[in-house]
């Protein structure tokens, strides 16, 4: 429970990072350049982060070594790299996807983004297969398949050993991914992870959607509600059971309502006033 605590404040950083990027429009501070020009500029950026702040990351673990000694030195490196890229991860994915995020328009494949660009020919080709399909590879699907690996070696080796697993060197680099969970579902943030991805797919494909983006989230939220309620990840710790229901729930409302609006706008019964029960 310590580790889970220590590392929760990164649940809400990872939110704000992600909610960044859509306050922050780099279009403006490159006027002369196309909307294309600044995606793939971007979409370099979000390819280096993951190599150059957990680099960063080290040469300060490193510097600060050489000052004073600390206990268990590799450990907490490793661990704020592991932490460093859970929290990036979310944006990652996201920034990944929006590569391959195309539309048709007048029997042409364009760019989401900039429907002067044209889908896999040119320069978004040679982005796609060279950037963006090697960033689904090792950042998408394997970061967090290194960090199930990661997970379950380190509660094999407390198994063979029938030691706690808090003592072991690796608790402290993968323990924010288990700690809050019953020990017997130590692999319920792996699904976590495919729901993240999930959303972040939706979320960036499904704008072809219309409505029914709504409807395959809702339906997505629904079924993580039920497995969550039937698994009980937490085990006997009933308020973190609580809250990780009650947040899915709110999440649900949060999307329902959309789709309310988008039947009702501001309520209007289409007579002159409103619905009662929308408002």
């Amino acid at each position: 429970m310590v580790v889970f605590f220590s590392f929760s404040p990164l649940l809400l950083c990872s939110s704000t990072a992600v909610m960044g990027q859509h306050l922050v429009n780099l279009k403006c501070m490159y006027p002369k350049q196309s909307e294309a020009d600044v995606f793939y500029s971007t979409r370099i950026t979000w390819a280096v982060l993951p190599l150059f702040i957990p680099f960063c990351a080290t040469l300060i673990w490193l510097a600060l070594s050489r000052v004073k000694h600390i206990v268990r030195f590799h450990s907490k490196m490793k661990a704020t790299v592991v932490a460093l890229l859970f929290l990036m991860w979310p944006g990652l994915c996201s920034e990944t996807f929006a590569m391959f995020s195309c539309r048709d328009v007048c029997e042409e494949t364009l760019l989401r983004v900039d429907l002067d660009e044209t889908c896999w020919e040119g320069r978004h080709a040679g982005f796609a297969y060279f950037l963006g399909v090697p960033m689904l590879i090792f950042y998408v699907i394997g970061l967090p398949t290194c960090a199930l690996v990661g997970v379950w070696r380190v509660q094999k080796r407390a198994a063979d050993r029938g030691a706690k697993i808090e003592t072991l060197d690796g608790h402290l680099t993968f323990g924010l991914f288990y700690s809050a969970y019953d020990p017997k579902v130590w692999w319920w943030e792996s699904t976590v992870a495919a729901r993240k991805i999930g959303i972040a797919a939706i979320g960036v494909f499904g704008s072809a959607m219309g409505e029914m983006q709504v409807h395959i989230t809702l339906c997505l939220i629904m079924m993580v509600i039920v497995w969550t309620a039937i698994v009980q990840p937490f085990g006997t710790q009933n308020i973190l059971q609580f809250l990780e229901l009650g947040t899915l729930l709110a999440t649900w409302m949060t999307l329902w309502a959309g789709t309310v609006f988008n039947s009702y706008p501001r309520c209007e019964n289409g007579e002159g006033g409103t619905v009662g029960w929308c408002d």
